[in-house]
């Protein structure tokens, strides 16, 4: 990409001439071929190429607002410091020039501002997915309300029950433009057991108030029998689940137990989720638009 940025730069009238290589690296430059009739251009044309170099991105948030007590305590919940710059930097094509920078900016939200350091991000909220661990959601409450597609990690102490996740679960909630979510966990017996709670709290829940965004819980062995855990699969999961567990330990059960296979006779009614031709309307089935 960086590449692409070079040759769509206006060439200046009078280059410097190039280095052997940087200062400190001992590495050539590497001259990239420039379109020196850019400028030439129509200025919708160059436009357009500057649209189509913005790409989306993984955006790595430190946590704001969390405190740790020990070095320990840091490491475990992301080992970083909060006072540092971020991880993520800003993207190339605000770089490229002075025109790709002017026109793109519109397109950047200057966002996870610091209070105690000058730091922040230039984010797409459209198309970038934010990554965050689950301590450092609550420490922006104005991006959340921005945030479209997010990458949740949950770090649980060790003296902790896996998958112990308080903070942050009922935020979600509160992030009315969420269309995804996407949470990694470590592989394991039953390892989707917890997410299947969350799936039925999310889109089966009892009020018929089903969360707007699409949570997939993704298992970081992608050859185990249960790769992710998502809206269209969890109760199959769960059904099958229960199958297993029926042969491993026919005596858990009563005798000959049912085991329904519609999803809408789960825990014997039918639940309530959206799906496509649903009598729902359109604002109820899709993400409010944003503002």
């Amino acid at each position: 990409m960086m590449k692409l940025f070079k040759t769509l730069t206006p060439a200046k009238k009078n280059p410097a001439p190039l280095k052997e290589g940087r200062p400190g690296t001992g590495r050539p430059h590497s001259e990239a071929p420039i379109f020196h009739h850019f400028t030439l251009l129509p200025f919708e044309l160059r436009q357009h190429i500057w649209e189509l170099s913005i790409e989306p991105r993984r955006v790595v948030v430190r946590p704001r607002g969390v405190t740790f007590e020990t070095k320990e305590e840091r490491m475990w919940y992301g080992g970083v410091d909060p006072c540092l710059p971020p991880l993520t930097m800003a993207p190339g094509s605000l770089h490229a020039c002075t025109e790709s920078r002017s026109y793109l900016l519109r397109y950047y939200t200057k966002a996870f501002l610091r209070d105690s350091a000058p730091f922040y991000i230039w984010v797409n909220f459209d198309i970038d997915t934010i990554c965050v661990i689950d301590q450092g959601l609550v420490g922006f409450p104005e991006e959340m309300r921005l945030i479209k597609h997010l990458h949740l990690e949950i770090r649980t102490p060790e003296d902790e029950e896996p998958f112990d996740w308080t903070m942050g679960y009922h935020e979600l909630r509160h992030m009315p433009l969420l269309e995804d979510l996407e949470i990694p966990t470590e592989s394991g017996r039953e390892w989707w057991a917890q997410g299947l709670e969350w799936m039925i709290d999310w889109y089966y829940h009892e009020h018929h108030d089903p969360v707007r965004f699409r949570a997939r819980i993704v298992c970081d062995d992608p050859d185990d029998e249960v790769s992710e855990v998502n809206p269209d699969n969890y109760l199959k999961v769960g059904r099958d689940g229960m199958r297993k567990r029926w042969l491993e330990h026919p005596d858990f059960f009563s005798e000959n137990p049912e085991f329904p296979d519609s999803d809408d006779d789960t825990q014997c009614q039918p639940r309530w989720r959206h799906v496509t031709g649903c009598g729902c309307s359109r604002e109820d089935r899709w993400p409010p638009a944003r503002p």
